[in-house]
């Protein structure tokens, strides 16, 4: 049986295709087990020129940036029995 390169290269292909194919990435399955305690690590303003310096007060409607750890799943926040919103 002689094979072609034409047949050969299509075969090839196929096989190269099918590889590709058939490997898959890790399901990521985060459930409740899998989620950290959301941690803060700092709060800092949004202001560019004032980025660098964190913040130890804001007032009411004032927009704050909270740097953390597993604040994917945040659903609401509390400032002094008041909800911010997200």
């Amino acid at each position: 049986m002689k094979l072609s390169y034409k047949k050969l290269s299509l075969i090839a292909f196929l096989l190269l295709a099918l590889g590709f194919l058939a490997t898959s990435c890790k399901k990521d399955d985060t459930g409740p087990e899998d989620i950290g305690n959301p941690r803060v690590l700092y709060i800092r303003s949004t202001a560019p020129e004032q980025a660098d310096s964190l913040l130890t007060g804001a007032f009411m409607g004032s927009l704050i940036a909270i740097v953390g750890e597993d604040l994917d799943h945040t659903v609401e926040i509390w400032f002094n029995d008041q909800q911010a919103s997200l």
